[in-house]
């Protein structure tokens, strides 16, 4: 199942109805899930290894995207493209 998938049945599940995937993206529920599960990864590594700054994107990565190739490697240039102002955000 895909990480949207799995997404859009958990917020089913808690209620959440949205349009689209964006929207689910930005919903302060799913944020405040997401921020969550971080928090929790992060209890079992060392501070080095932790996630200090993150973002939900609105869209999943695939090959048909352009993000992913079609062994479902990430194709940095593309993610870069369509993502720099996010990465450029996290790391101002």
């Amino acid at each position: 199942m895909s990480s949207r998938a799995l997404t859009a049945a958990w917020a089913a599940s808690q209620g959440i109805v949205v349009a689209s995937s964006p929207e689910l993206a930005v919903h302060p529920d799913v944020v405040a899930e997401f921020d969550r599960a971080v928090e929790i990864a992060n209890q079992d590594l060392a501070r080095v290894e932790q996630i200090t700054r993150c973002r939900v994107l609105p869209a999943e990565w695939t090959p048909e995207g352009g993000e992913m190739t079609a062994s479902v490697k990430i194709m940095r240039r593309a993610v870069h493209e369509k993502y720099g102002e996010v990465f450029d955000a996290l790391y101002a």
